[in-house]
């Protein structure tokens, strides 16, 4: 008993010591993790796997790709030494969006291009060690248009039955659409959704696709920005569709919701959109309040009507430091607070910054003193942000390129292995403490242990009965152990000597 107690004091003193929004010095190179390989530029978007590793992609000549381990170090079993590129023959190529399925393999979609001419959605996918799944339309890539020249990729999602949904918009600027396909699971379009597999929108002038989220119920958010008939300032768009790509007209008006974050003036240009577990709809922008660029967020109801439940009338403006602010991505910890990630300018350069919001939409003075944090990322060129995605252990990750080099930032939430998070009661091991090996009391398919500070010191794949543990030294540990369903449980192990 003596022994559990002091695992759980030793616990909440590394929390206690993780303060929300500050930099995990034990994530890559003092919490960032930057590539150094000319190939990987442009990083852009990430997936977290259930065990915690990351794949992030990016690129504008190739598709290229990225994957590390939790820790942020990469993992060499992927590609080369954890690094890749896939050409597409005749064509540049940009990935802007990547999601794994349940078997481990890796579906990246953006879009290629012929410089000075079309422009075309491109999906890959890939097997769980970055070869090409040729299962997939043959070959492992697919590359297809809206009957236009330009087509742009922005987001992929995958469905429970193992469908694939991309989105984006189709047409010239001034007059383009959103646009939406849907892939069955070996490539060929399903034929069930909208015009042989494609569905197109305008919501009203010139509409940008950028964004989406997927309901339990198989309906489709799509979310963006739109230019009004008549008009030069976009505003919040989302649309929801129907499970066979129909606007679904019980959402919003004729199935589009709109708003605008302060008055008619300005742009807000959309870049994220996340789906609550209520089903309200947060969206995350770029927005113009007089003549200031600021951080901007709305909320919708299920129905498509703006929430007033948060922030007072379901609309939420801040800015960094009274200057020039980017805003890229919204995520929704498990506990109801909302993060938003993104950039804002200070001479001599563009810092990265984190805001977290209550359900309420209030910033949340608890995180970093104020609901701000900033950062200065390494290299001294500013940063561009795209994506946030939370670890199981309550870190946030946060990617996206310095001097157009892959970045991956890793900070605290304040929320990080809280003791409610321990699982006793189903998969577990003995002894504990334990001296030579341990055993499990079902089979597991990665077993990985840390110290208290998040370092991942061991692994071992396939673990069927028992784990050799005789090379730890004496104190307490970590472990992460992944059953082959995606279950992850967090245990605490004890070696005695």
């Amino acid at each position: 008993m003596r022994k559990t107690y002091t695992a759980l004091l030793l616990l909440s003193i590394t929390v206690a010591f993780s303060q929300s929004g500050e930099l995990d010095l034990n994530f890559g190179a003092s919490g960032f993790m930057i590539t150094q390989n000319e190939d990987l530029d442009t990083g852009h978007s990430m997936a977290v796997l259930p065990n915690d590793q990351i794949i992030m992609v990016g690129g504008y000549d190739n598709f290229t790709a990225i994957k590390l381990m939790a820790d942020g170090t990469y993992d060499e079993t992927f590609g080369t030494q954890g690094q890749l590129l896939i050409n597409f023959p005749g064509y540049k190529a940009a990935s802007k969006d990547v999601v794994v399925q349940p078997d481990g393999k890796i579906i990246i979609a953006g879009f290629v291009f012929i410089a000075g001419g079309i422009d075309l959605f491109g999906i890959v996918r890939l097997n769980p060690d970055g070869t090409l799944d040729n299962s997939f339309n043959g070959t492992g890539k697919l590359v297809f248009d809206f009957d236009e020249d330009e087509n742009y990729l922005n987001a992929v999602a995958l469905q429970p039955d193992g469908k694939i949904v991309v989105i984006g918009q189709a047409g010239e600027y001034a007059t383009a659409d959103y646009v939406a396909a849907r892939i069955n699971a070996d490539g060929t379009f399903d034929t069930s959704f909208g015009t042989n597999g494609k569905q197109r929108i305008n919501v009203q002038r010139d509409d940008r696709a950028t964004c989406m989220a997927l309901q339990p119920d198989g309906k489709i958010l799509i979310g963006g920005y739109s230019y009004p008939v008549g008009g030069s300032n976009c505003c919040f768009a989302a649309i929801r569709l129907t499970s066979d790509g129909a606007l679904d007209t019980t959402f919003g008006t004729d199935g589009k919701a709109l708003a605008k974050v302060a008055s008619s003036y300005g742009n807000d240009a959309v870049y994220d959109m996340k789906l609550q577990p209520d089903g309200k709809i947060l969206m995350a922008a770029e927005c113009y309040i007089g003549t200031s660029q600021d951080i901007g967020i709305v909320r919708f109801t299920s129905d498509g009507d703006l929430d007033n439940t948060f922030s007072g009338d379901g609309r939420f403006s801040t800015s960094m430091i009274g200057t020039t602010d980017y805003c890229n991505a919204i995520v929704v910890q498990p506990d109801g607070n909302i993060l938003v990630a993104g950039s804002y300018y200070t001479t001599p350069q563009r810092n990265m910054c984190v805001l977290r919001l209550t359900p309420a939409g209030e910033l949340d003075t608890t995180f970093s003193n104020d609901g701000k944090a900033n950062f200065v990322v390494p290299q001294d060129n500013g940063v561009s942000v795209y994506d946030m995605k939370l670890q199981s252990t309550g870190q946030i990750l946060v990617s996206g390129y310095s001097l157009n080099d892959f970045m991956i930032a890793r900070i605290f939430s304040g929320t990080e292995l809280s003791t409610h998070q321990w699982n006793t009661n189903e998969l577990s091991f003995y002894p504990n403490p334990a001296t030579q090996e341990i055993y499990f009391t079902e089979n597991a398919a990665t077993v990985g242990i840390y110290t208290l500070d998040g370092k991942r010191i061991a692994e071992q794949k396939n673990v069927s009965e028992k784990m050799d543990v005789s090379n730890l030294e004496k104190g307490i540990y970590l472990m992460d152990i992944l059953k082959a369903d995606g279950a992850i449980y967090h245990q605490k192990l004890v070696i005695a000597r």
